[in-house]
């Protein structure tokens, strides 16, 4: 139920949604402010989650569920397209009518909504249009007017009932409190995006999920390979949601000893183990209303898996050598840089838990994959390093820009940020002209500067040669040995292989005679 409403109110339009939609079938009701208002920021949905069951919220709670701020929202809701006329549009008037209307395209994409039916009473009344959206096709029909305009008197009368205290719905104080909220948003918004730099399509779509998901309490799992700011993107969920003022309290679950990862977690009581001299607040009890991030959750033992999942269904924690249960209100937020799906499929990690984490995946791009945004990031890490030694550098030139775009960046933003902060202390003037790529060693062989590698004919044969050894297990001579299949005589093989410098440790374990 929405806190702005009174409970008295809240009650009746539930009643209210519940008898209409004996008459017209729908998803959700939006009660909308007559034009004759002074405030447009007041409209209320009415979303049914099933038989009897509905949730109210106002549109300065509803405007977060579609990914905008609310002074959006405001904006779009002034071109309502067709609320003074009593119409419906279904199937390709409703696809006109959604590209007509912004804020109708916003609601449609997040609740499936396929049609749609305005009825709104003579402005004379100074009552809210009622407007009605079904995830059906052909959700509404002439036969749906034809009922409601024989349920018009009704429909004023139970409308006059509920709001006859206050036409505008809401309290002075809520409207107030709208305001802070929309204050709240933009400025929140503003802040946490400003920290997050560029602006490819890779990026702009991960940022466009993470708007819609933020200010609910839904479990994010945060993936994309090391380096690409998975910890910044689970604080922008946190700063972004209603629990912002709460803690956010972070577990690095690869750097938790085995034997002490369930006291780290949970909290233990005085002398429940050797060395427990006094009790122990756990991070999920440091996080009680807040968010807690669970970074590298993949490293997390099985174990360990097990209790944590426990946590997660029943919403509370034990203390290691406790025998009370403390119920917590925690949002979660996981990160991996590992294959989840392959990691659950090699029994590394439990399914269940993985289904509870992902309920809403986020996956990052790698710096590869939106090298655009490579100039913007090079630029700001100039200027903030610049400014923290305090030495004038202001720039890169073409060339060296050239040689960071070109890089492939095993290390991702991450690394670009060590290898500017390192050029910029290395600059002999004002401009960076020359920059230091490290190499990474990737397999057998070593990634040159510019982001690509060439092999020689001697690292090829190797590779090949290894390759061949693998799939033979390790088998030189005889029968399906490697010197078969290379058509080559086993000594001559034998003496490549000495020369190459394969080792029998360079074969997996087990796969050799």
């Amino acid at each position: 139920m929405v806190a702005d409403l009174q409970h008295s109110k809240e009650s009746s339009l539930i009643q209210f949604a519940d008898s209409l939609h004996s008459y017209v079938n729908f998803d959700i009701i939006c009660l909308i402010a007559d034009k004759g208002s002074k405030l447009l920021q007041n409209d209320i949905y009415i979303y049914r989650l099933g038989e009897h069951d509905y949730s109210i919220q106002t549109c300065s709670e509803f405007a977060p569920q579609l990914g905008i701020p609310v002074h959006e929202y405001i904006n779009m809701r002034k071109v309502f397209k067709s609320e003074n006329i009593r119409s419906y549009a279904v199937d390709l008037s409703f696809k006109r009518l959604r590209m007509d209307w912004p804020l109708l395209k916003h609601i449609s994409t997040r609740f499936n909504i396929e049609s749609q039916l305005s009825f709104p009473f003579s402005p004379k009344e100074a009552l809210p249009a009622i407007t009605f959206f079904s995830r059906k096709i052909n959700g509404f029909g002439r036969e749906d007017l034809i009922v409601l305009d024989g349920l018009q008197e009704t429909l004023k009368d139970s409308l006059r009932k509920i709001f006859e205290e206050r036409k505008t719905f809401l309290s002075e104080s809520a409207i107030a409190k709208m305001r802070v909220i929309e204050q709240q948003y933009n400025e929140g918004y503003e802040k946490v995006f400003n920290g997050i730099i560029g602006s490819s399509p890779a990026l702009l779509q991960v940022l466009e999920q993470l708007r819609i998901v933020a200010p609910t309490s839904t479990s994010v799992m945060v993936m994309g390979e090391s380096g690409t700011g998975k910890e910044r993107i689970a604080q922008a969920v946190h700063q972004l949601s209603p629990r912002r003022l709460k803690p956010f309290i972070i577990v690095n679950c690869a750097a938790l000893p085995t034997s002490l990862i369930e006291s780290e977690l949970f909290g233990h009581e005085k002398g429940a183990f050797t060395g427990a001299g006094e009790k122990r607040i756990g991070k999920f009890e440091q996080a009680d209303g807040g968010t807690i991030f669970l970074d590298e959750i993949g490293e997390l033992p099985l174990e360990s898996q097990v209790k944590l999942l426990r946590v997660l269904q029943e919403r509370e924690i034990e203390r290691v050598g406790g025998n009370q249960r403390k119920k917590v209100d925690v949002r979660i937020i996981a990160a991996t840089n590992r294959t989840m799906e392959k990691e659950v499929a090699e029994g590394r990690f439990r399914l269940d838990l993985y289904y509870r984490l992902n309920v809403f995946p986020l996956e990052l791009p790698s710096l590869r994959e939106r090298r655009n945004d490579i100039p913007e990031l090079v630029q700001y890490f100039v200027d903030k390093y610049s400014g923290i030694i305090n030495k004038p550098v202001r720039s890169v030139t073409d060339q060296v820009m050239d040689k960071l775009v070109k890089y492939s960046w095993p290390g991702n933003i991450r690394e670009l940020c060590h290898v500017m902060e390192r050029s910029v202390l290395l600059a002999k003037s004002d401009v960076i002209t020359e920059v230091a790529l490290p190499k990474i060693r990737t397999g057998e062989h070593e990634e040159e500067e510019n982001g690509y590698y060439v092999k020689s004919f001697e690292e090829n044969e190797r590779d090949h040669i290894l390759a061949v050894l693998k799939k033979c297990f390790g088998r030189v001579a005889g029968e399906g040995g490697a010197a078969e299949l290379l058509k080559v005589p086993p000594t001559t093989l034998t003496s490549k292989i000495k020369r190459l410098g394969i080792l029998r440790t360079h074969i997996s374990p087990g796969e050799h005679n």
